[in-house]
């Protein structure tokens, strides 16, 4: 019963001196800030808490504070090599970027940033019949905005320690080496690169006189149609028909005759359609007697056409004029203006709408010369008529006067004929 009450004794002793012990520590640990100074600890690693590999990760270098500033890399696309574009960062220009060049810049990670470049860059300059066409480049999205984004950051940091050392009676410090879980918010860039892309326009020039004038910008390789109309009405009057008929697209100088054409925009373009004007003048010719005849029935002519209008030089009267001779003689072709020509096969060149009137002359001279001489002959037929009745009349007298006696005369023979018989005895013959 001894022995074990001894036992019991001794345990209750080493539990009391351990309990003394663990006191001891924490009332040393209670006082480390007085006893314990961290050191340097440069050449040591320290881990970091991947959140992307979900595991703590070695770093083989001194652990430092995260950077405050970091690289962002800066690309510019469909830009040709030979032009630039102005780069600026947070409103302030840092320089200029040419077409396909990277640029690494390093810019502040705790803030966020505006990185622009210049919406259009203007390309070389066409002259086209006069008209000044040229390429741009565009950037739609010339602005990036870059964000900032915030995560908790965990590293294990190694730190040494000075710590005061009791042995038996005495003290002395000695180092040693610990690690530390920091945790903290740092903030960083969402992007760190971005590509500037260009997109190459073409001016296109294109000028209807009749239909849409227009300037735009096409994207290279698009395709466009160009129309005309193949007619236009511009003067419809009674005397007067003005029309554009469509020549040709003229196309960088080149002409296309059709008048609807597809065309693929691959660079400054000016296209331009022609007409060709036609003026038409009508002539109009009136008469009152005769059949005028014009070189175009219808009497309509393109302007500074040569026209040939004619009729005959006279024609016969009616009636009993006619008979004799009586006739209308042409006197001229007259206008508006007044007397155009003489000859009766008229010659000009059409200029403006004409009007011409053909003016007559009667002539009855012969009518009038044929009446008086048969009119003289028919008085002097009379007159001799009457003058020859009374010598007829005396004529026939006098042969009547003569036949009485030439009777007479032929019985006296007949009657000397019978004496001279009847002497003789013969007849005679």
């Amino acid at each position: 019963m001894k022995t074990n009450h001894v036992t019991q004794i001794n345990k209750k002793t080493f539990f009391k001196v351990v309990k003394c012990i663990l006191l001891f520590n924490f009332l040393i640990l209670l006082i480390n800030s007085t006893f314990f100074t961290q050191v340097n600890a440069e050449e040591i690693g320290y881990y970091q808490y991947d959140s992307r590999l979900n595991a703590w990760v070695w770093i083989s270098k001194p652990w430092r504070p995260t950077a405050a500033t970091t690289l962002i890399t800066i690309s510019v696309k469909g830009l040709p090599p030979e032009y630039s574009t102005e780069l600026i960062i947070d409103g302030k220009p840092i320089g200029v970027i040419r077409g396909g060049e990277n640029k690494r810049v390093e810019v502040d990670k705790k803030s966020s940033h505006v990185i622009q470049v210049d919406k259009e860059v203007r390309g070389a300059l066409i002259n086209y019949e006069g008209v000044i066409v040229g390429t741009r480049y565009l950037c739609p999205g010339n602005l990036w905005n870059i964000e900032l984004v915030f995560r908790e950051v965990t590293e294990v940091v190694p730190v040494w320690y000075r710590v005061l050392i009791r042995n038996d009676s005495s003290y002395y410090w000695d180092y040693y080496v610990t690690y530390e879980y920091r945790t903290r918010l740092i903030s960083d860039l969402v992007e760190k690169g971005h590509v500037f892309e260009y997109i190459m326009e073409h001016e296109v020039y294109v000028m209807d006189p009749y239909g849409v004038k227009s300037i735009e910008w096409v994207k290279d390789g698009e395709s466009i149609i160009l129309s005309a109309k193949n007619l236009i009405v511009i003067k419809d009057e009674p005397n007067v028909k003005e029309r554009a008929i469509f020549k040709n697209w003229i196309v960088n100088g080149i002409p296309i005759e059709n008048n609807v054409i597809p065309l693929k925009i691959d660079k400054p373009t000016v296209a331009i359609a022609e007409y060709i004007f036609e003026t038409k003048y009508k002539v109009n010719v009136y008469s009152e007697f005769g059949t005028p005849l014009l070189s175009k029935p219808d009497g309509w002519y393109f302007k500074g056409e040569d026209a040939t209008v004619s009729i005959e030089p006279e024609i016969s009267m009616k009636g009993w004029k006619g008979i004799f001779g009586g006739k209308i003689v042409f006197n001229g072709w007259y206008s508006e203006k007044g007397l155009e020509s003489k000859s009766v096969t008229f010659n000009f060149v059409v200029d403006e709408p004409k009007n011409l009137e053909v003016k007559w002359v009667i002539d009855e001279s012969r009518p009038i010369i044929i009446v008086l001489t048969l009119t003289s002959l028919v008085i002097a037929v009379f007159i001799f008529i009457l003058y020859k009745k009374s010598f007829l009349l005396n004529r026939l007298k006098h042969v009547k006067s003569e036949s009485n006696e030439l009777a007479r005369l032929k019985a006296e023979v007949e009657k000397l004929k019978r004496i001279v018989e009847a002497q003789s005895g013969k007849p005679i013959e």
